[in-house]
């Protein structure tokens, strides 16, 4: 490997590693906005996921086209799904108690719900968490994809 590239790499991975850890950072700082903590946060996100993995499995929303879902709109992709407690526990490797206790406090805040199978759901105030910080970071990976800045990562044995 010639330095310019090597000398290049080297000033790629510090510079991704510096935007990752601002990116944590600002994401932690801004929880507290909601009035909820990480760990409650993730739980949220978790339930968020599973919504963007279904509209990814049936056709892919622009970011204009996400923001602008009704709540209507989101629950529709929970239709035939039950995302359970235990499945939220198992994927976030967390105890079901636990979890049962973060899924009731943001059931009473409304940003989720259970439906009629009792699945886990987003709730009516999910669409205020939709704001524009978490577009700003959905954007952001976006538009990183977009101009393939994204980093390959090797392992060395």
């Amino acid at each position: 490997m010639d330095k310019k590239k090597d000398s290049d790499q080297k000033s790629t991975y510090s510079k991704a590693a510096y935007a990752w850890l601002m990116t944590v950072t600002s994401y932690y700082k801004r929880v507290s906005d909601l009035g909820i903590n990480i760990d409650e946060l993730m739980t949220l996100n978790t339930v968020a996921a599973n919504w963007l993995y279904k509209i990814n499995s049936s056709d892919t929303k622009s970011l204009e086209e996400l923001k602008g879902m009704s709540s209507d709109e989101i629950k529709k992709y929970f239709k035939g799904s039950k995302l359970s407690i235990l499945s939220i526990a198992n994927i976030l490797s967390q105890p079901k108690e636990s979890i049962r206790r973060r899924v009731q406090k943001l059931i009473d805040f409304q940003l989720l719900a259970k439906d009629e199978n009792s699945g886990i759901i987003l709730g009516e105030n999910y669409g205020r968490v939709r704001g524009n910080w978490f577009y700003y970071w959905v954007d952001c990976v976006y538009q990183s994809r977009k101009t393939n800045q994204s980093i390959k990562i090797t392992r060395n044995n």
